[in-house]
């Protein structure tokens, strides 16, 4: 969306030369990320911390705290059937 970024620079696995759709561009808060089978959240922290630098980059919010609000509102949501972990998730998240 935004092929001005440099934030690809420091992701391990991005590739570069692949063929992508052309997408209109949009603001970070309107990206979701849905993990079907959430567990306990290791795919979460790694979307977290690249949405955080998207935010950061996009310099709409300014603090920490409007940021990771920000994330946990809007952009990450997670899905189990495994009731331990939903009872996890509602302790640790609220």
């Amino acid at each position: 969306m935004h092929p001005e970024s440099k934030l690809y620079e420091s992701w391990e696995y991005y590739v570069m030369d692949a063929d992508r759709a052309p997408v209109d561009k949009k603001s970070v808060s309107d990206i979701t990320f849905l993990d079907p089978a959430e567990g306990s959240g290791h795919f979460h922290l790694e979307a977290f911390d690249l949405l955080y630098q998207m935010y950061m980059e996009e310099g709409v919010l300014k603090s920490s705290k409007s940021i990771c609000a920000s994330i946990l509102n809007k952009n990450i949501f997670g899905i189990d059937i495994d009731e331990r972990q939903c009872k996890y998730q509602r302790l640790f998240y609220g």
